[in-house]
């Protein structure tokens, strides 16, 4: 585990209790709540999901690319070809 997970993780679980709690807490009618002129906390709520789903499918899909590489350097170095 590197540095900056070792420093930020206990923060990031803190952050994602602090979610957890905030949403058994909430209501339809909280979710419902906008201030004038801005979107309703669900629709807060939706963008904070939406950009969560994100950063999980590139995370993925980095991941994939990273697998495909390393993949097609074993069959290069084998000299084997990474379809047969």
């Amino acid at each position: 585990m590197n540095s900056l997970v070792k420093r930020e993780f206990p923060l990031l679980e803190q952050t994602l209790a602090l979610r957890t709690q905030l949403l058994d807490m909430l209501t339809y009618a909280d979710l419902d709540h906008a201030l004038p002129g801005n979107p309703s906390l669900g629709e807060l709520c939706r963008e904070a999901g939406r950009v969560d789903e994100i950063y999980i499918e590139i995370t993925i899909a980095r991941k994939r690319k990273q697998a495909t590489k390393s993949e097609f350097l074993f069959f290069r170095v084998c000299g084997m070809s990474a379809h047969a």
